[in-house]
């Protein structure tokens, strides 16, 4: 038990160190890509990038359905059940790699039909091996999950996160150079291909000699496929909503207005990472916790945890959302350029879009582990479809913002009127004091925006070190207004559990 909660506080800890990683990255390493490259180029990135994504899909959610089955499996029938699951789940996406290898050969050579109205016959070239190079990464990055699942199955979260953070770090160390050489955006593509074969090796290798992992290709129930897929349909449903969600709005931006206003998009889509990564990574830790409190009919504690986790990923999301509201502009500015000014108001709308659905975020992982995740599958399916039929009139008009409030509207109607509603009606929880403990948090949050606000007004930004002066200043104002009126003692303790280290140190 002790090693599996210094597994959980290593976890949460490199989460949110390779977060500060991404952001040191951001902050160093895309003002110069982003110059190196143009807006076009980099707008022919992200579009490849876009269309390729939806070979994710081939996964099904097979991924996401293993925590579920290898645990009952280990617990129900022992160690060669689960040795047996391990081997056909590595056979399954082995299958899978080299089917994407196929299907994306196929759209390789026919990106000309597809993409081929915005572009010239330069541009198409670049877009057929920056496709080549993105289908390559795929392959390695199926036979690298199913690697993941094995770890987060046995709570390995300090390797697993180490990885990441390396992963993070090397990716410009590698595409810079590359990028001076003049190999433009392919060099964005060959370098995360690489990486990934790394880390498919590293994660191979480390599941065979410290997990000891049993992998059995002998006596493997094909006929649990059946199961697996029923309980992964509706999971793949959601990877499909993720897809129409963003990558489509790409797409489309491509078709309507060319590779510049991808390109503004795909800014606003980096800012709006992070404020995802700021929430998912604190949720994503628990999800062996929550299955098994989902086995024991223990409802209350997933109440509970659904409430703890909401609060403190609220906590964190409120200084992320409020510092860019303030200081926003200016960053992008001198971060990305004048020519990226539009992203600003784009991330405002896709960080709000996402608010609600990242602090309820752990209400997913509950409902996979409850087997009702069918209800909400569907219904974000039927949102996002509306969503993308919003973007087609929206982007011709207002660009980037349009698909970016077409997509605010969809989460409004989905993630925060229907799926609280089913929270409450199915899983019966009581929503009404779910958001009486979230709203204890307003108080000390507008209060630091006013402060932040007229901090802002007094000392204007005009240059980078000014602003992570002006920067640093806020969040402490934040930080000490969240714990002196808004953290309940919980909370004040779990602070000085992850603080007390350092301190001593």
């Amino acid at each position: 038990m002790r090693r599996s909660a210094s597994q959980l506080q290593a976890g949460i800890f490199l989460s949110y160190l390779n977060i500060a990683a991404q952001a040191l990255v951001s902050l160093i390493y895309t003002p110069f890509m982003l110059r190196i490259l143009g807006q076009g180029e980099y707008g022919l990135y992200e579009l490849s990038y876009a269309f390729i994504s939806y070979l994710n899909l081939l996964s099904f959610g097979f991924n996401s359905a293993y925590l579920r089955f290898y645990a009952r499996l280990r617990a129900v029938e022992g160690e060669q059940a689960a040795a047996s699951l391990n081997g056909m789940f590595l056979t399954v996406f082995a299958c899978l790699a080299g089917l994407c290898a196929v299907l994306g050969a196929i759209l390789t050579a026919n990106a000309g039909s597809l993409l081929g109205a915005q572009l010239t016959g330069a541009e198409l070239g670049r877009v057929r091996r920056l496709m080549a190079l993105m289908v390559l990464n795929l392959c390695f990055t199926f036979l690298s999950s199913v690697l993941e699942c094995f770890l987060t199955a046995h709570e390995r979260y300090a390797f697993q996160r180490s990885l990441v953070v390396l992963y993070t770090l090397l990716q410009p160390c590698l595409s810079l150079p590359l990028l001076l050489l003049g190999l433009q955006s392919v060099s964005l593509a060959a370098a995360a291909a690489l990486l990934s074969a790394l880390r498919l090796v590293a994660e191979a290798v480390y599941c065979a000699r410290r997990l000891h992992l049993p992998v059995s290709f002998h006596g493997m129930r094909f006929s649990l496929l059946r199961e697996i897929a029923g309980f992964s349909f509706f999971i793949f449903l959601n990877m499909l909503v993720d897809q129409l969600g963003w990558a489509m709005d790409k797409f489309i931006l491509g078709l309507k207005c060319g590779p510049e206003e991808v390109a503004v998009y795909a800014v606003a889509c980096n800012v709006s990472t992070l404020y995802l990564m700021l929430s998912t990574s604190l949720s994503s830790v628990f999800a062996p916790r929550v299955n098994i409190m989902a086995a024991l009919e223990q409802n209350s504690r997933l109440f509970d945890l659904f409430t703890r986790v909401g609060r403190l990923q609220c906590l964190v999301l409120g200084l992320f959302l409020s510092a860019f509201l303030l200081f926003g502009r200016p960053f992008l500015t001198l971060w990305a350029g004048p020519e990226y000014g539009g992203s600003y108001p784009t991330a405002l709308l896709l960080m709000g879009a996402s608010t609600v659905p990242l602090i309820q975020d752990i209400g997913a992982e509950i409902l996979r582990a409850e087997n009702r995740h069918r209800f909400r599958a569907v219904m974000l399916l039927i949102c996002a479809a509306g969503n993308a039929c919003l973007t087609v009139p929206l982007s011709a008009r207002f660009g980037a913002q349009g698909a970016a409030f077409a997509t605010l509207i969809a989460a409004l109607v989905g993630n925060v009127g229907i799926l609280n509603w089913y929270y409450r009606a199915r899983l019966g929880f009581p929503m009404r004091r779910y958001w009486k403990s979230l709203a204890s948090l307003l108080a000390p949050m507008l209060a630091s925006l006013v402060l932040g606000a007229s901090l802002a007004a007094l000392f204007p930004v005009d240059g980078l070190v000014q602003l992570l002066a002006v920067g640093a200043i806020y969040a402490g104002i934040y930080a000490a207004l969240v714990y002196a009126i808004g953290m309940n003692e919980d909370e004040k303790r779990l602070v000085h559990t992850l603080v007390r280290p350092f301190l001593k140190r």
